[in-house]
């Protein structure tokens, strides 16, 4: 497919890429820095783990147990943990976010940082965008 057209289609598909990959950063950011800023660090029990299996194995999701004004709240977390680290009943220090107490992570794991995804996400979101710019330039001219 050649043509004016065939331009717009994969400007289309670059772009909404790039809106794609764009819109996971920023998720990934906003709630990490939603912990970061407002969150409530308390001790909490490991309930258990919601165990995921992907292309090269398991994800362990470790679930938390804890009070917030008197009721027990649960909540799993979206970082992945070693069951042999985090073993169940043990007593942890975790951080939540007073607006939705059901998203928690491990304190620790909160200190390590975001991680390499909002990176690379954000890396292809750019190149996405960069390649999808060269499609608005105007088509070279045959001799």
């Amino acid at each position: 497919m050649k043509g004016p057209l065939s331009r717009w289609i994969y400007l289309a598909f670059l772009g909404g890429l790039a809106l794609l990959f764009g819109w996971f950063t920023w998720a990934s950011v906003d709630e990490y820095r939603a912990l970061f800023v407002r969150g409530v660090q308390t001790e909490a029990v490991v309930a258990g783990y919601e165990d995921v299996r992907g292309k090269y194995g398991w994800t362990h999701y470790p679930i938390f147990r804890f009070a917030v004004d008197g009721r027990q709240v649960e909540g799993t977390s979206r970082v992945g943990a070693d069951p042999a680290e985090l073993r169940r009943g043990q007593r942890v220090k975790v951080v939540y976010d007073p607006a939705a107490p059901t998203h928690v992570r491990h304190a620790a794991a909160l200190a390590e940082g975001m991680g390499a995804t909002p990176w690379v996400t954000g890396i292809l979101a750019l190149l996405c965008l960069g390649v999808a710019t060269l499609f608005l330039l105007p088509a070279r001219t045959r001799r």
